[in-house]
């Protein structure tokens, strides 16, 4: 499994660079799906708003394309999540979302990608559970599966299957940068609300490392160095969050990963003990 842990993600780049060579007037749908991933994948908006435009193109040449709804609610999650909160993007990442899983229901990337925008916009985590079990019926070895439910199950305080997912993850793709930041998100939050600060600190340190532009685990580490007592390093880390996303709020996040607030609240209380604002 490991091999094709390492092969997958190589062939993946291949390409994306390949696509980057093409002239825009020779791309069809499935090659503007591939020039948005690795801004869809930064999850950040402004890496959204460029690719938002590319699968919306994809969308247009083929409209039945149940992975790029998936992909094109994930982008607009960021952008609703981390771009000030405009329900129209929520509403639309949903749509989107629930086009995937009608469309992609035999793509088992699609359904875990469509899964998570349902849990963290929709707070259906009801629907989401059903979706990861159908995505990893049809893959068990699916990263996005496995990755995309730990988050999710780490937001729900359902820590040992969160971390059980995300260490397999680790396990099947040790070398994808693209896909393992989410595992080690997901370890982080579970760590924090086990009260295992610094395995905790490791694992979002780790998030960090693999897709430095996403926020949320800067967020995480905060906390963790607060809980450790390490008040000064987790000030430190709090003016990289906000260099990262200056519009962050407590208020904010909650809207998208409030799915257990015993979860969530321990987190809260952390920032605001670094002055982090509601």
């Amino acid at each position: 499994m490991c091999v094709i842990g390492a092969i997958e993600p190589s062939l993946r780049r291949v390409e994306m660079e390949r696509v980057k060579r093409q002239r825009p007037e020779n791309l069809d749908a499935y090659d503007f799906v591939l020039r948005s991933l690795p801004f869809v994948y930064a999850q950040m908006p402004k890496d959204s708003a460029i690719a938002i435009p590319l699968l919306e193109e994809a969308l247009k040449l083929e409209p039945s394309y149940g992975a790029a709804h998936a992909l094109l609610s994930f982008c607009l999650h960021a952008k609703w999540a981390r771009g000030g909160l405009h329900q129209k993007d929520r509403i639309s990442a949903i749509q989107h979302a629930r086009a995937a899983i009608a469309l992609g229901n035999d793509d088992a990337t699609a359904l875990a990608t469509a899964a998570f925008v349902i849990a963290l916009d929709d707070h259906d985590t009801t629907t989401a559970l059903k979706l990861f079990d159908g995505a990893l019926d049809l893959s068990s070895s699916n990263i996005f599966a496995l990755n995309f439910s730990a988050t999710t199950l780490a937001w729900m305080g359902k820590t040992d299957l969160a971390a059980e997912r995300a260490q397999q993850a680790l396990r099947l793709s040790p070398f994808d940068t693209i896909t393992r930041c989410w595992a080690y998100h997901a370890l982080a939050i579970a760590h924090f609300h086990a009260s295992r600060y610094s395995d905790a600190a490791t694992a979002a340190r780790s998030a960090i490392d693999s897709n430095p532009a996403f926020s949320v685990p800067r967020a995480v580490l905060v906390a963790a160095l607060v809980g450790l007592g390490r008040v000064d390093e987790a000030r430190v880390a709090t003016q990289s969050l906000l260099e990262h996303e200056p519009s962050f709020t407590i208020a904010g996040l909650s809207q998208v990963t409030e799915l257990e607030p015993a979860v969530f609240r321990r987190l809260a209380a952390a920032w605001r003990e670094v002055g982090l604002l509601e």
